[in-house]
Protein backbone atom coordinates (compact mmCIF):
# COMPACT_ATOMS: atom_id res chain seq x y z
CA UNK A 1 0.00 0.00 0.00
CA UNK A 2 1.31 3.68 -0.53
CA UNK A 3 1.28 5.84 2.10
CA UNK A 4 1.13 9.74 1.33
CA UNK A 5 1.67 11.06 4.82
CA UNK A 6 1.01 15.19 4.88
CA UNK A 7 2.89 17.23 8.19
CA UNK A 8 4.28 20.77 8.16
CA UNK A 9 7.57 20.57 9.26
CA UNK A 10 10.22 17.86 8.95
CA UNK A 11 13.98 17.58 9.65
CA UNK A 12 15.93 19.68 8.45
CA UNK A 13 13.97 22.41 9.09
CA UNK A 14 12.29 20.74 12.68
CA UNK A 15 12.69 17.98 14.73
CA UNK A 16 10.37 17.85 17.58
CA UNK A 17 8.45 15.12 18.91
CA UNK A 18 5.25 15.53 16.35
CA UNK A 19 8.14 14.93 13.81
CA UNK A 20 9.13 12.06 15.43
CA UNK A 21 6.15 10.32 15.34
CA UNK A 22 5.40 10.76 11.70
CA UNK A 23 8.89 9.57 11.08
CA UNK A 24 8.04 6.61 13.41
CA UNK A 25 5.16 5.42 11.72
CA UNK A 26 6.28 6.02 8.04
CA UNK A 27 9.08 3.52 9.23
CA UNK A 28 6.74 1.12 10.75
CA UNK A 29 4.43 1.41 7.31
CA UNK A 30 8.36 0.97 5.45
CA UNK A 31 9.16 -2.17 7.79
CA UNK A 32 5.47 -3.76 6.73
CA UNK A 33 6.56 -3.69 2.89
CA UNK A 34 4.67 -0.61 2.24
CA UNK A 35 5.52 2.65 0.48
CA UNK A 36 5.16 6.09 1.83
CA UNK A 37 5.65 9.62 0.53
CA UNK A 38 6.25 12.79 2.94
CA UNK A 39 5.08 15.96 1.87
CA UNK A 40 5.81 18.88 4.10
CA UNK A 41 7.27 22.24 3.63
CA UNK A 42 10.05 24.88 3.22
CA UNK A 43 10.77 28.04 3.89
CA UNK A 44 12.16 29.19 0.78
CA UNK A 45 13.04 28.04 -2.93
CA UNK A 46 11.23 26.32 -4.84
CA UNK A 47 9.63 22.31 -4.60
CA UNK A 48 12.64 19.74 -4.19
CA UNK A 49 12.19 16.19 -3.31
CA UNK A 50 14.84 14.02 -1.29
CA UNK A 51 15.55 10.44 -1.12
CA UNK A 52 15.91 9.22 2.32
CA UNK A 53 16.56 5.73 2.63
CA UNK A 54 13.29 4.19 1.54
CA UNK A 55 11.48 7.52 2.13
CA UNK A 56 10.53 10.15 -0.37
CA UNK A 57 10.20 13.76 0.89
CA UNK A 58 8.28 16.30 -1.02
CA UNK A 59 8.74 19.58 -0.11
CA UNK A 60 6.67 22.46 -1.14
CA UNK A 61 7.48 26.39 -0.65
CA UNK A 62 4.89 28.07 1.66
CA UNK A 63 2.76 30.63 0.29
CA UNK A 64 1.94 32.71 2.99
CA UNK A 65 3.25 35.76 4.42
CA UNK A 66 5.77 34.68 6.77
CA UNK A 67 7.59 31.36 7.96
CA UNK A 68 5.19 30.75 11.33
CA UNK A 69 8.06 28.62 13.16
CA UNK A 70 10.25 30.85 14.03
CA UNK A 71 11.47 31.57 17.56
CA UNK A 72 8.27 33.92 19.20
CA UNK A 73 5.80 33.05 15.87
CA UNK A 74 5.08 35.44 13.06
CA UNK A 75 5.79 39.42 13.55
CA UNK A 76 2.82 41.09 15.04
CA UNK A 77 1.80 42.75 12.45
CA UNK A 78 1.82 39.48 10.07
CA UNK A 79 0.26 37.03 12.43
CA UNK A 80 -3.07 38.25 11.81
CA UNK A 81 -3.07 38.09 8.48
CA UNK A 82 -0.93 34.32 8.29
CA UNK A 83 -3.85 33.27 10.31
CA UNK A 84 -6.07 34.35 7.83
CA UNK A 85 -4.88 32.64 5.52
CA UNK A 86 -4.33 29.12 7.19
CA UNK A 87 -7.69 29.18 7.89
CA UNK A 88 -8.71 28.16 4.48
CA UNK A 89 -5.35 28.59 2.16
CA UNK A 90 -6.64 28.23 -1.56
CA UNK A 91 -2.23 27.92 -3.14
CA UNK A 92 -1.64 25.71 -0.80
CA UNK A 93 -4.81 22.93 -1.43
CA UNK A 94 -3.78 23.75 -5.48
CA UNK A 95 0.12 22.80 -4.70
CA UNK A 96 -0.79 19.38 -2.60
CA UNK A 97 -3.48 18.69 -5.35
CA UNK A 98 -1.09 18.75 -7.58
CA UNK A 99 1.43 16.68 -5.81
CA UNK A 100 -1.21 14.36 -4.49
CA UNK A 101 -2.60 13.29 -8.36
CA UNK A 102 1.31 12.29 -9.19
CA UNK A 103 1.95 10.07 -6.64
CA UNK A 104 -1.47 8.85 -6.19
CA UNK A 105 -1.84 6.97 -2.96
CA UNK A 106 -3.41 4.39 -2.16
CA UNK A 107 -4.05 6.33 1.32
CA UNK A 108 -3.83 9.97 3.22
CA UNK A 109 -2.43 10.36 6.66
CA UNK A 110 -2.95 14.17 7.44
CA UNK A 111 -1.11 15.06 10.62
CA UNK A 112 0.14 18.91 11.11
CA UNK A 113 -1.79 20.91 9.00
CA UNK A 114 -0.37 24.82 9.77
CA UNK A 115 0.77 26.30 6.76
CA UNK A 116 -1.02 23.76 4.70
CA UNK A 117 -4.47 24.80 6.12
CA UNK A 118 -7.45 22.53 6.96
CA UNK A 119 -8.50 22.99 3.67
CA UNK A 120 -6.28 20.09 2.26
CA UNK A 121 -8.34 17.40 3.84
CA UNK A 122 -11.05 18.46 1.57
CA UNK A 123 -8.09 18.35 -0.85
CA UNK A 124 -7.19 14.57 0.28
CA UNK A 125 -10.69 13.21 1.13
CA UNK A 126 -11.39 13.36 -2.88
CA UNK A 127 -8.60 11.46 -4.21
CA UNK A 128 -8.20 8.81 -1.61
CA UNK A 129 -9.21 7.82 1.97
CA UNK A 130 -7.80 10.30 4.37
CA UNK A 131 -7.73 9.97 8.20
CA UNK A 132 -6.39 13.56 10.59
CA UNK A 133 -4.10 12.42 13.15
CA UNK A 134 -4.10 15.52 15.47
CA UNK A 135 -1.20 16.13 17.82
CA UNK A 136 -2.53 19.40 18.87
CA UNK A 137 -5.03 21.21 18.85
CA UNK A 138 -4.72 23.60 15.65
CA UNK A 139 -7.81 22.39 14.57
CA UNK A 140 -9.96 24.29 17.41
CA UNK A 141 -7.13 26.82 17.81
CA UNK A 142 -4.68 28.82 15.49
CA UNK A 143 -2.11 29.12 18.22
CA UNK A 144 -2.17 24.98 18.53
CA UNK A 145 -1.48 25.22 22.38
CA UNK A 146 -5.86 26.49 23.35
CA UNK A 147 -3.77 28.79 26.31
CA UNK A 148 -4.66 32.56 26.06
CA UNK A 149 -3.65 35.42 28.28
CA UNK A 150 -2.19 32.96 31.13
CA UNK A 151 -5.04 30.30 31.00
CA UNK A 152 -5.98 27.36 29.69
CA UNK A 153 -8.56 27.69 27.07
CA UNK A 154 -11.33 24.47 27.45
CA UNK A 155 -13.03 25.51 23.93
CA UNK A 156 -12.45 27.52 21.27
CA UNK A 157 -12.30 31.09 22.43
CA UNK A 158 -13.81 34.47 20.83
CA UNK A 159 -10.30 35.13 18.59
CA UNK A 160 -10.27 31.17 17.50
CA UNK A 161 -14.01 30.48 16.56
CA UNK A 162 -13.59 33.33 13.90
CA UNK A 163 -11.45 30.87 11.94
CA UNK A 164 -13.18 27.41 13.20
CA UNK A 165 -16.27 27.62 10.41
CA UNK A 166 -13.51 26.04 7.56
CA UNK A 167 -12.10 23.94 9.82
CA UNK A 168 -15.73 22.55 10.80
CA UNK A 169 -16.37 22.09 6.91
CA UNK A 170 -13.17 20.57 5.84
CA UNK A 171 -12.96 18.45 8.89
CA UNK A 172 -16.37 16.52 7.85
CA UNK A 173 -14.83 15.54 4.89
CA UNK A 174 -12.41 13.04 6.73
CA UNK A 175 -12.63 9.23 6.86
CA UNK A 176 -11.27 9.52 10.00
CA UNK A 177 -9.85 10.95 13.06
CA UNK A 178 -7.12 10.29 15.37
CA UNK A 179 -5.68 12.23 18.87
CA UNK A 180 -3.03 11.80 20.88
CA UNK A 181 -4.68 11.95 24.04
CA UNK A 182 -8.15 11.38 25.33
CA UNK A 183 -8.36 15.40 26.05
CA UNK A 184 -7.43 16.55 23.12
CA UNK A 185 -10.34 13.86 21.37
CA UNK A 186 -13.18 15.27 23.33
CA UNK A 187 -12.31 18.40 22.98
CA UNK A 188 -12.10 17.86 18.87
CA UNK A 189 -15.54 16.36 19.22
CA UNK A 190 -16.88 19.84 21.32
CA UNK A 191 -15.67 21.87 18.95
CA UNK A 192 -17.73 20.44 16.16
CA UNK A 193 -14.83 18.94 14.40
CA UNK A 194 -14.97 15.53 12.30
CA UNK A 195 -18.64 15.47 12.28
CA UNK A 196 -19.17 12.13 10.41
CA UNK A 197 -15.69 10.42 12.05
CA UNK A 198 -15.05 9.06 15.18
CA UNK A 199 -12.05 10.86 16.60
CA UNK A 200 -9.76 7.29 17.64
CA UNK A 201 -7.47 8.04 20.97
CA UNK A 202 -4.01 6.51 20.08
CA UNK A 203 -0.95 8.02 21.81
CA UNK A 204 2.26 8.89 19.77
CA UNK A 205 4.54 6.51 19.06
CA UNK A 206 8.19 6.20 21.39
CA UNK A 207 10.97 3.62 20.34
CA UNK A 208 12.24 2.29 23.96
CA UNK A 209 15.85 1.15 24.45
CA UNK A 210 16.40 -2.12 24.79
CA UNK A 211 17.77 -1.38 28.73
CA UNK A 212 16.84 1.48 30.65
CA UNK A 213 19.78 3.12 32.91
CA UNK A 214 19.96 2.48 36.01
CA UNK A 215 19.44 5.42 38.23
CA UNK A 216 22.48 8.18 38.62
CA UNK A 217 24.23 7.63 41.89
CA UNK A 218 24.10 11.25 42.50
CA UNK A 219 21.97 13.33 45.04
CA UNK A 220 18.85 13.03 43.73
CA UNK A 221 18.58 14.81 40.53
CA UNK A 222 15.23 16.67 38.53
CA UNK A 223 15.07 16.94 34.77
CA UNK A 224 13.62 18.62 32.56
CA UNK A 225 13.38 18.18 28.46
CA UNK A 226 12.07 20.20 25.16
CA UNK A 227 11.42 23.43 24.24
CA UNK A 228 12.11 25.89 26.30
CA UNK A 229 9.30 28.83 26.24
CA UNK A 230 6.72 30.24 28.37
CA UNK A 231 3.71 27.66 27.98
CA UNK A 232 6.36 24.99 29.12
CA UNK A 233 6.43 26.26 32.93
CA UNK A 234 10.03 26.27 33.33
CA UNK A 235 9.73 29.50 35.44
CA UNK A 236 7.48 27.08 37.70
CA UNK A 237 10.07 24.79 38.11
CA UNK A 238 12.87 27.75 39.08
CA UNK A 239 10.42 29.06 41.50
CA UNK A 240 10.12 25.70 42.82
CA UNK A 241 13.72 25.00 42.47
CA UNK A 242 14.50 27.55 45.56
CA UNK A 243 12.53 25.40 48.08
CA UNK A 244 14.40 21.92 47.50
CA UNK A 245 16.86 20.25 50.18
CA UNK A 246 20.93 20.89 49.70
CA UNK A 247 22.16 18.73 46.66
CA UNK A 248 19.34 18.00 45.31
CA UNK A 249 19.51 19.37 41.11
CA UNK A 250 17.48 20.40 38.32
CA UNK A 251 19.01 20.15 34.77
CA UNK A 252 17.19 21.67 32.29
CA UNK A 253 17.96 20.71 29.04
CA UNK A 254 16.38 22.10 25.37
CA UNK A 255 17.09 25.45 23.67
CA UNK A 256 14.26 28.85 22.89
CA UNK A 257 14.31 32.76 22.10
CA UNK A 258 17.50 34.19 23.48
CA UNK A 259 15.86 37.04 25.01
CA UNK A 260 13.69 34.53 27.09
CA UNK A 261 16.73 31.91 27.85
CA UNK A 262 18.51 35.40 29.42
CA UNK A 263 15.17 36.06 31.38
CA UNK A 264 15.23 32.26 32.91
CA UNK A 265 18.78 32.58 33.79
CA UNK A 266 18.68 35.92 36.00
CA UNK A 267 15.73 33.92 37.43
CA UNK A 268 18.06 30.86 38.13
CA UNK A 269 20.65 32.87 39.73
CA UNK A 270 21.43 31.28 43.40
CA UNK A 271 19.28 28.44 42.29
CA UNK A 272 20.90 24.92 41.87
CA UNK A 273 19.31 24.75 38.42
CA UNK A 274 22.12 23.75 35.42
CA UNK A 275 20.95 24.89 31.32
CA UNK A 276 22.69 22.31 29.41
CA UNK A 277 21.47 23.47 25.69
CA UNK A 278 20.13 20.72 23.23
CA UNK A 279 20.97 17.28 24.86
CA UNK A 280 19.67 13.80 23.24
CA UNK A 281 16.84 12.33 25.50
CA UNK A 282 19.12 9.28 26.69
CA UNK A 283 22.07 11.79 27.72
CA UNK A 284 19.24 13.60 30.09
CA UNK A 285 17.67 10.52 31.52
CA UNK A 286 20.92 8.80 32.55
CA UNK A 287 21.69 11.72 34.59
CA UNK A 288 18.55 12.43 36.35
CA UNK A 289 16.27 10.22 38.95
CA UNK A 290 12.96 12.52 37.94
CA UNK A 291 11.21 14.09 35.02
CA UNK A 292 9.82 17.16 35.35
CA UNK A 293 6.70 18.17 32.68
CA UNK A 294 5.31 22.13 33.91
CA UNK A 295 3.65 22.56 31.29
CA UNK A 296 0.96 25.81 31.38
CA UNK A 297 -0.75 24.52 28.61
CA UNK A 298 -2.46 21.07 28.32
CA UNK A 299 0.13 19.43 26.39
CA UNK A 300 -2.55 16.88 24.61
CA UNK A 301 0.13 13.72 25.08
CA UNK A 302 3.68 14.39 26.56
CA UNK A 303 5.96 12.16 24.57
CA UNK A 304 8.49 13.16 26.89
CA UNK A 305 6.69 11.38 29.50
CA UNK A 306 6.80 8.14 27.33
CA UNK A 307 10.41 8.63 26.61
CA UNK A 308 10.90 9.00 30.57
CA UNK A 309 8.69 6.28 31.28
CA UNK A 310 10.35 4.30 29.30
CA UNK A 311 13.78 5.01 30.61
CA UNK A 312 12.72 4.49 34.26
CA UNK A 313 12.41 7.37 35.83
CA UNK A 314 9.19 8.25 37.31
CA UNK A 315 7.60 12.09 36.43
CA UNK A 316 6.37 14.93 37.86
CA UNK A 317 3.84 17.26 35.69
CA UNK A 318 0.99 19.22 35.42
CA UNK A 319 -3.04 17.54 36.06
CA UNK A 320 -4.28 18.27 32.79
CA UNK A 321 -4.26 17.10 28.86
CA UNK A 322 -2.45 13.83 28.15
CA UNK A 323 -0.99 13.12 31.39
CA UNK A 324 -3.70 12.08 33.11
CA UNK A 325 -3.93 9.31 30.45
CA UNK A 326 -0.21 8.48 31.31
CA UNK A 327 0.96 8.94 34.79
CA UNK A 328 -0.65 7.08 37.85
CA UNK A 329 0.17 9.28 40.92
CA UNK A 330 2.06 7.95 43.36
CA UNK A 331 3.20 4.73 41.17
CA UNK A 332 4.62 6.67 37.92
CA UNK A 333 4.45 9.91 39.41
CA UNK A 334 2.97 12.61 40.24
CA UNK A 335 0.15 15.38 39.29
CA UNK A 336 0.11 18.74 40.65
CA UNK A 337 -1.75 22.05 39.30
CA UNK A 338 -0.22 24.48 36.90
CA UNK A 339 1.69 27.62 37.71
CA UNK A 340 1.83 26.15 41.54
CA UNK A 341 5.07 26.32 42.67
CA UNK A 342 4.62 25.82 46.16
CA UNK A 343 2.71 21.97 45.04
CA UNK A 344 5.46 21.44 42.63
CA UNK A 345 8.30 21.83 45.09
CA UNK A 346 6.12 19.51 47.18
CA UNK A 347 5.61 16.55 44.89
CA UNK A 348 9.49 17.19 44.29
CA UNK A 349 10.44 16.73 47.84
CA UNK A 350 8.73 13.47 48.29
CA UNK A 351 10.16 12.70 44.98
CA UNK A 352 13.39 12.56 46.93
CA UNK A 353 12.94 9.37 48.81
CA UNK A 354 15.51 7.07 46.57
CA UNK A 355 14.14 3.08 48.01
CA UNK A 356 10.51 4.49 46.78
CA UNK A 357 12.11 5.77 43.53
CA UNK A 358 13.51 2.41 42.89
CA UNK A 359 10.37 0.68 42.82
CA UNK A 360 8.90 3.44 40.89
CA UNK A 361 11.12 2.73 38.07
CA UNK A 362 10.17 -0.38 37.62
CA UNK A 363 6.45 0.42 37.09
CA UNK A 364 7.39 3.35 35.09
CA UNK A 365 9.40 1.06 32.42
CA UNK A 366 6.27 -1.43 32.75
CA UNK A 367 3.56 1.82 31.63
CA UNK A 368 6.24 2.56 28.66
CA UNK A 369 6.43 -0.59 27.01
CA UNK A 370 2.98 -0.26 26.74
CA UNK A 371 2.77 2.15 23.85
CA UNK A 372 5.55 1.38 21.44
CA UNK A 373 5.85 1.58 17.58
CA UNK A 374 4.25 -1.83 16.76
CA UNK A 375 1.14 -1.30 18.99
CA UNK A 376 1.00 2.24 17.53
CA UNK A 377 1.50 1.02 14.20
CA UNK A 378 -1.03 -2.06 14.73
CA UNK A 379 -3.60 0.87 16.06
CA UNK A 380 -3.14 2.92 12.93
CA UNK A 381 -3.82 0.10 10.75
CA UNK A 382 -7.03 -0.51 11.89
CA UNK A 383 -7.89 3.10 11.54
CA UNK A 384 -7.19 2.89 7.82
CA UNK A 385 -9.06 -0.08 7.31
CA UNK A 386 -11.66 1.68 8.45
CA UNK A 387 -11.30 4.94 6.16
CA UNK A 388 -11.20 2.32 3.71
CA UNK A 389 -14.43 1.15 3.71
CA UNK A 390 -15.86 4.21 4.88
CA UNK A 391 -14.59 5.60 1.57
CA UNK A 392 -15.59 2.92 -0.85
CA UNK A 393 -18.66 3.12 0.42
CA UNK A 394 -19.42 6.45 -0.06
CA UNK A 395 -18.39 5.87 -3.42
CA UNK A 396 -20.48 3.58 -4.44
CA UNK A 397 -23.09 5.80 -2.33
CA UNK A 398 -21.94 8.38 -5.20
Amino acid sequence: MKLAMIHGQFPPYANGGAERSVATIARAHLDAGGEVELITLCPDGGYHREQRDRLIVHFLPLWNVCWPWRFGGPPKLLKPIFTALDSDNPVMAKRVATLLDRIRPDLISLHNLKGFSPRVISVAARRAPSVVVCHDPYLICPRATMYHKGAVCQSACGSCGVFLGPRVRHTAKAHGAVAVGTDLASKLKQAGLFKHSDVTVIHSPVAPPPVPPPLPSTPVTFGFLGRIELVKGVETLIAASARLPAGARVLIAGSGDAEYMAKLGDLATGRPVEFLGQLPPAELFARCHILVVPSLWSEPFGRVTLEAFQHGRPVIATNQGGSLDLIDQGRTGWLVPPDDSDRLSEAMIEAMDVDRLAVMSADCRARGMEITPDQVYAGMRKVWDNAFHTYKLLHVAA
